[in-house]
């Protein structure tokens, strides 16, 4: 578990100031609310994408999770949704900092996202402490929240909005039991509750279905297409997804980077999803 001293360091996520830009620019700093009035496209769709690990210099990371140098959003994106792990929980995406930089720079509208995962036998003695396995796995859960959590507060982001991403990563399997993983599930969502963080999904139905048994939940998702065109994505909007959740967030792909596009009728919702730089 975390000392005292790192839980007091989460206990304070709440007293953060809002974000504000690292550097001087030529544009004008706009306060947030004056940011959503000067969104030209408010209420049509907003395009923008996702980054982590993969966008580091080639090398950089953990051993079998080192970057791939591939291109951060194109000058057309308005927001951007950062990765806080470098793949597997209880790693930091190790460009998180200068990524998060780079979007306040262009004064991009910015969340994150965290990938979960089913412990290994030492996370599970390490984090789940005692009693049944469905209780461990809660709290390993919960550790992981706290983890990705720090890592936001040492990057120096506050978002009101963290993606749990829920898929297999190379190495750590799921359980073949849906419910011990809707356990570990239970303590990752819980943790950003009481964080007062929002969360929602991102996942899809073959992962979704194997992993947490097709679980019907009222977090709000995001979707990816498996494809690289946009229409598809937006097709996702309209689809029920694969918790029964409301899709706000599409994505696609090129092969390089990846696209997402706010589902009609979210991006009023900007305030919620996302942290204005």
């Amino acid at each position: 578990m975390l000392s005292h001293r790192l839980a007091s360091v989460l206990a304070a996520l709440l007293a953060l100031t809002p974000l504000a830009p690292a550097h001087p620019s030529t544009r004008p700093v706009l306060t947030p609310a004056a940011q959503v009035s000067a969104l030209p496209h408010l209420g049509s769709l907003l395009e923008g994408g996702d980054v982590s690990w993969p966008n580091c210099p080639k090398g950089m990371g953990i051993p079998g999770r080192h970057g791939y140098g591939l291109p951060l959003p194109t000058r057309t994106a308005r927001f951007v949704v950062l990765g806080a792990t470098n793949g597997p929980a209880f790693t930091r995406n190790p460009c998180l900092r200068s990524q998060l930089t780079w979007a306040r720079q262009r004064h991009l509208w910015v969340a994150a996202y965290a990938v979960v995962h089913y412990p290994t036998a030492t996370e599970l003695r390490r984090y789940g402490g005692r009693g049944g396995v469905a209780r461990r796995l809660y709290r390993v859960g919960a550790a992981e929240a706290r983890h990705a959590l720090l890592t936001l507060h040492r990057a120096g982001l506050r978002t009101p909005m963290v993606w749990v991403d829920v898929e297999t990563v190379g190495g750590h399997r799921w359980s073949t039991r849906p419910s011990m993983n809707n356990a570990l599930l239970a303590g990752v969502l819980s943790t950003y509750r009481r964080a007062h963080v929002r969360t929602g999904i991102y996942s899809y139905a073959h992962a979704w279905n194997k992993i947490a048994g097709g679980k019907r939940m009222p977090h709000d998702t995001w979707v990816p297409s498996g494809t690289n065109q946009r229409a598809k994505a937006l097709a996702r909007c309209s689809q029920r997804s694969f918790s029964g959740g409301k899709v706000l967030l599409g994505q696609w792909s090129d092969g390089k980077r990846d696209y997402d596009v706010t589902c009609p009728g979210t991006t009023r919702s900007m305030r919620s999803l996302f942290a204005a730089t």
